[in-house]
């Protein structure tokens, strides 16, 4: 039997004791278990009843102790959101799907059941500060993976940085994904599948692209006008260059780095004698028109990583 010693103290006001057990249905064997100190109101919101409370984990269930460690901590108090270990500031993507199938996964009209009735929107806090935590370290396939809990969460910082990554960076249309659906000899998989975000906010998520590379080309097109404008033997040109210009792009950052717009911006660079009748004001130099593209798109495009790196750093190097 765990001693006094191995109580985990989650809440020091707690008044009421959890047991987790993983088990493997043998009673011949000893469980691993863990014990927490809570609120008593933590136990009324998971349900539980009888002289003890306790949740029972089957071996074979992806939900681990820890999982429900984490889920006690974001249902007690916030007050107390200190003390909680660090260790579950660096869980991988992968765990925070498997916390998520404890929970109701609601947003807007959209509403999977979870073990608990208790809404995904709990993490808020936590899954926020986590994200933040690891923001520079996520690869591709983890931001893809972050689209449904940042949605289903309800952390609408998070939904925007990861959307707006993803849009940046990402060739070709966005895609979500789920880390759950390669457990398909799991008796539960059909719930898996059913964790991902509804089609009309899918359609939003890759629209986003679309916006934001349409809103440079706008910018940009407004910008090489009033050039246009100022000296008369640079219309045409512009007109054929800014036409190459177009596209289309996999993504923005092939958009803005572009050979086609470098060709624009070194037409502009070797202006010098423009007609007298329409004095040209390309003046800035090739230093300045850089200095203009760079400020130009740091106003459009996120201030986010644009080469996450392929491995996670263990919780040493923070």
């Amino acid at each position: 039997m765990a001693s006094f010693e191995d109580l985990v103290v989650i809440n020091p006001d707690g008044d009421a004791i959890i047991t987790v057990l993983k088990h493997d249905g043998d009673d011949s064997l000893d469980p691993q278990q863990a014990r927490f100190l809570v609120r008593h109101r933590v136990a009324n919101s998971l349900k539980l009843s009888g002289d003890k409370y306790e949740i029972k984990v089957p071996n074979d269930d992806i939900v681990s102790i820890e999982t429900i460690e984490l889920l006690l901590w974001c249902i007690d108090d916030k007050s107390h959101g200190a003390l909680m270990p660090d260790k579950f500031y660096a869980v991988s993507v992968e765990e925070i799907w498997r916390l998520l199938t404890l929970l109701e996964n609601a947003a807007f009209e959209f509403c999977l059941p979870g073990r608990y009735e208790i809404s995904s929107k709990i993490l808020g806090d936590w899954f926020g500060t986590w994200f933040y935590y690891e923001y520079d370290h996520f690869t591709k396939t983890e931001y893809e993976q972050l689209l449904y809990p940042a949605f289903v969460i309800g952390n609408c910082r998070v939904f925007a940085d990861v959307t707006a990554w993803l849009t940046y960076n990402v060739a070709g249309d966005i895609h979500e994904g789920n880390p759950l659906i390669k457990l398909k000899n799991d008796a539960s998989f059909a719930d898996y599948r059913g964790m991902h975000l509804p089609k009309p906010v899918v359609c939003a998520v890759r629209e986003a692209k679309n916006v934001l590379r349409n809103k440079i080309s706008r910018s940009l097109n407004g910008h090489w006008q009033n050039l246009s404008r100022t000296c008369s033997t640079c219309s045409q040109s512009f007109k054929g260059f800014h036409k190459d210009f177009l596209g289309p792009y996999d993504s923005v950052q092939d958009m803005v780095e572009s050979n086609h717009l470098l060709v624009i911006l070194n037409f502009v660079f070797r202006i010098s004698e423009p007609k007298e009748s329409a004095p040209c004001r390309h003046g800035e130099g090739r230093e300045g028109n850089i200095r203009w593209m760079r400020a130009m798109v740091k106003n459009l495009a996120p201030e986010i990583p644009s080469n996450p790196s392929t491995e996670r750093p263990s919780p040493d190097s923070k």
